[in-house]
């Protein structure tokens, strides 16, 4: 009730923070944890990776990895940042987000604010060695920004790719985004075929250069392409690597 009375967009701030706050005490993470933990297992493979359970947190929430410790806690079993462009970029102007009570849901034209692919490497970079590999797949949401031009797209995919290839268990592939001019220009076959092909360059180099393995390559689309849309970029993601 609290946060049903503030602006949509500080009541989702504020929430964030107060998790990542939390998690920094232990006497709060174990009272979230105790209050969350699950008690069935359902238990999933996905892309090489057994999940405890088949929900974990979207994108969007957590755009700039700030609450990953908290996110543990409340038990999901995965977690999606992002997404994550290449170059910091603060989004569309304000307000942006607005709660739609009927439906009880929000709409949300944020355009793709965050703190940019180098500052969520350094973060990720801090995370890691404080406290080791993240215990859950994590996900990171592959955005364009909006500086880049679509001839262009597809370093700038690549580039975070690069950055944050070390700390990711899956890529999600972003072009659906409504807020950022032209993106879904980008779920056509030139478009897509280049940032699909530039990624999986980024993606057989990095894991040679660990001597790991390839991580998956996910491509998320927009809601409303026609059935035969979705089967031909179904086709065409496949043919060109993606998971």
């Amino acid at each position: 009730p609290f946060l049903r009375f503030q602006d949509s967009e500080r009541a989702h701030r504020r929430a964030l923070l107060g998790l990542k706050f939390m998690a920094a005490f232990w006497p709060a993470r174990w009272t979230l944890r105790a209050g969350c933990s699950h008690r069935v297992k359902l238990p999933i493979d996905f892309c090489g990776s057994t999940y405890t359970t088949p929900f974990g947190l979207a994108a969007g929430m957590d755009k700039n990895a700030e609450a990953l410790r908290g996110w543990l806690e409340l038990g999901l079993a995965f977690v999606e940042v992002g997404g994550i462009t290449q170059h910091e970029q603060h989004g569309n102007p304000q307000p942006r987000m607005f709660r739609a009570d009927k439906a009880e849901g929000l709409v949300n034209r944020m355009g793709f604010n965050n703190q940019g692919s180098l500052n969520v490497q350094k973060r990720l970079d801090r995370y890691a060695i404080r406290h080791g590999v993240y215990p859950v797949p994590l996900w990171v949401n592959l955005g364009k920004s909006k500086i880049t031009s679509l001839e262009e797209a597809h370093l700038d995919y690549a580039t975070t790719m690069e950055r944050l290839w070390p700390h990711a268990s899956v890529f999600v592939v972003n072009v659906s985004s409504p807020n950022t001019p032209n993106l879904r220009d980008l779920q056509n076959d030139d478009g897509l075929i280049r940032i699909l092909n530039e990624c999986q360059r980024v993606n057989n180099e990095q894991a040679a250069l660990s001597n790991g393995k390839v991580k998956p390559v996910l491509v998320k689309v927009a809601p409303d392409l026609t059935d035969e849309q979705l089967e031909h970029m179904v086709q065409t993601a496949r043919q060109h690597g993606a998971d």
